[in-house]
C-alpha cells in the first residue's frame, strides 16, 4: 500500500483476514504496521514495562485512592492521573518515532539552549517540591526541565562527535562539549544531583565510544577526579557550604549511607530517625524481607502503606514484594533486554550521529534502572531516581517515551536504507532524497 494514496478497503480487503489491519480516516487509512514502526522486540519490551506499570502502580497508590475517596474525590482520581501520563507517553513516542533523526541533529545546538534556558528559569521561577526547584508549571502541567536538558546534550555531544572531515578528534571538538556539558551539569546539579552524575557518566561514556580526543579525555577525567576530591575537602573544612542548593542533603544522605551500610542490623543505633529520614531506608528492606523469595502477591504489599513514595522512587520494592525474586528478576531481565536490543539497532545504522544518539539513551536508562535499584535494596545513598517506565511520574514518563521514540526512529530508518540498498543491489532504481544538514563554522 503506498503512502499518500487513497485507501479504501473493498469487499475483497474485508475478506481477506491475513490483510493488515486499517485505521479508518475518512478517505485515508492508516496500516497498523506504518503507525508503529521500528523494531518488534523493542515494541514488545516496551509494552510489558507498560503493562508492568499499570499493576504495580495501581497497587502501590492504592492506599492514596482510598484516602481521597474519603476526601469526597473519585477512587480513580490519582491513579488516572497515571493512565493519563501513559497515554500521552504512548502518544509522544509514536510521534517522535515518526519524525526524521536528520531533523533532531539539524536543531541540536538551538534545542540545547532551549534546554539551558528552561533550566535557568527553573532556579528562578521553579515550583519548589521537598526543598529543591525542579518544576515550572506550563498550562497547569508540571515540567520538569532536567529530563529534556538531557535528552538535549546527549543530542548536541552525538551530533559534535560525528565523523565530519577527520576533526571528530580535535580538542576544540571535545572542548565544545566539555563546555556545553558543564552548563548543563552545574545548572542541574544545583537541585537534583542524582541526575546530573547519571548526565556526566552518560557523556563520558559517549566521549568514549565516539572516538574523542583521548589525551584530553584523560585530562578531563583527572580534573574530574580533582573536583569531587576538592568538593568533599571543602565541605569537611567550611560546613557552611552545605546551606548551598542541595549539598547539605546530599553529603547526609552519603554519611548516613556510610553508616548504615554492609549489612548492619535494623535498630536504635544504625537507624536512629524510623520516623523520619530513615523511615524508607527501614520500609524498602522489610519490604524486600516481606517476600520471602515467592511474593505475598499481586495487591498485598504491606508496606507500601509505610514506605513513602512507593509508587516511585521505591517501586522496585514493591515489585519484590509482591512478585517475590522472580518478579524482580523478570523486570531486571527486561532492562537488560533493551539495552541489547539498542545496541544492536545502533550496529546496524551506518550513521555515527543515529549510533552515539541511541547508545546514549540506552546508556542513561539503564544506568537510571540500575541506580533505583541499588537505591530501594540499600547498596547505593538515597538519590530519588523512579524506574524508567515502570514508576508514577509526569515530564519523566512522556519524556523516557520520547527516548524510546527516537530509538524506533532510527530502527525504522535502518529498515528503509536497508530496503534501499537490497534495490540498489538488484538493479532497481531508487530515489533517494539527499540530506542536507547545515555544519557549524569552525
Amino acid at each position: 500500500m503506498l503512502e499518500g494514496e487513497n485507501n479504501l478497503l473493498t469487499a475483497e480487503d474485508q475478506a481477506d483476514p491475513h490483510r493488515e489491519r486499517q485505521i479508518g480516516l475518512g478517505k485515508r487509512t492508516i496500516t497498523i504496521s506504518k503507525l508503529f514502526v521500528g523494531d518488534k522486540a523493542l515494541w514488545a519490551a516496551i509494552f510489558l514495562l507498560m503493562l508492568t506499570s499499570i499493576v504495580v502502580v495501581f497497587s502501590a497508590t492504592s492506599s492514596m485512592a482510598f484516602r481521597a475517596e474519603n476526601r469526597g474525590h473519585s477512587f480513580f482520581s490519582v491513579y488516572g492521573t497515571h493512565l493519563m501520563h501513559m497515554t500521552l507517553g504512548l502518544a509522544s513516542m509514536i510521534i517522535v518515532s515518526h519524525i526524521p533523526t536528520k531533523i533532531l541533529r539539524q536543531y541540536a545546538l538551538p534545542f540545547l539552549v532551549f534546554a539551558i534556558g528552561l533550566l535557568v528559569y527553573v532556579l528562578v521561577a521553579g515550583t519548589s517540591i521537598q526543598g529543591a526547584k525542579r518544576y515550572i508549571r506550563v498550562l497547569g502541567i508540571s515540567l520538569q526541565p532536567s529530563e529534556i536538558a538531557r535528552f538535549a546534550l546527549i543530542n548536541y555531544v552525538a551530533m559534535t562527535l560525528r565523523k565530519k572531515d577527520g576533526d571528530y578528534a580535535t580538542t576544540k571538538t571535545l572542548l565544545r562539549i566539555t563546555i556545553a556539558s558543564a552548563i548543563v551539569l552545574v545548572l542541574v546539579g544545583l537541585n537534583n544531583n542524582s541526575t546530573a552524575m547519571l548526565i556526566a557518566i552518560t557523556i563520558y561514556m559517549i566521549c568514549i565510544m565516539g572516538g574523542a580526543n583521548r589525551k584530553w579525555l584523560f585530562r578531563a577525567t583527572l580534573l574530574g577526579i580533582a573536583f569531587v576530591v576538592l568538593f568533599f575537602s571543602v565541605i569537611s573544612f567550611i560546613p557552611q557550604v552545605r546551606e548551598i542548593g542541595r549539598v547539605g542533603t546530599l553529603v547526609s544522605r552519603i554519611e548516613r549511607f556510610k553508616a548504615q551500610s554492609g549489612g548492619q542490623p535494623i535498630n536504635s543505633i544504625t537507624f536512629p530517625d524510623p520516623s523520619g529520614e530513615d523511615r524508607q531506608l527501614i520500609a524498602s528492606q522489610k519490604a524486600i524481607a516481606n517476600s520471602q523469595l515467592r511474593g505475598v502477591g499481586p495487591g498485598n504489599s504491606e508496606l507500601r502503606e509505610i514506605l513513602p513514595e512507593a509508587y516511585s522512587d521505591f517501586i522496585f520494592c514493591i515489585i519484590w514484594e509482591e512478585y517475590g525474586v522472580a518478579g524482580a528478576f523478570i523486570v531486571v531481565s527486561i532492562y537488560i533486554f533493551l539495552f541489547f536490543t539498542i545496541g544492536k539497532i545502533a550496529r546496524r545504522t551506518q550513521s555515527v550521529y543515529k549510533s552515539l544518539l541511541i547508545l546514549g539513551i540506552a546508556i542513561i536508562i539503564t544506568l537510571q534502572a540500575i541506580l533505583h535499584m541499588m537505591v530501594s535494596t540499600n547498596l547505593f545513598p538515597i538519590t530519588g531516581q523512579n524506574l524508567p517506565f515502570i514508576s508514577r511520574g509526569g515530564t519523566s514518563y512522556i519524556m523516557t517515551a520520547a527516548y524510546f521514540g527516537v530509538v524506533l526512529a532510527v530502527s525504522n530508518e535502518n529498515k528503509r536504507e536497508e530496503r534501499q540498498r537490497a534495490a540498489r543491489a538488484s538493479g532497481m532504481e531508487v530515489e533517494v532524497v539527499p540530506e542536507y544538514i547545515p555544519e557549524f563554522d569552525e
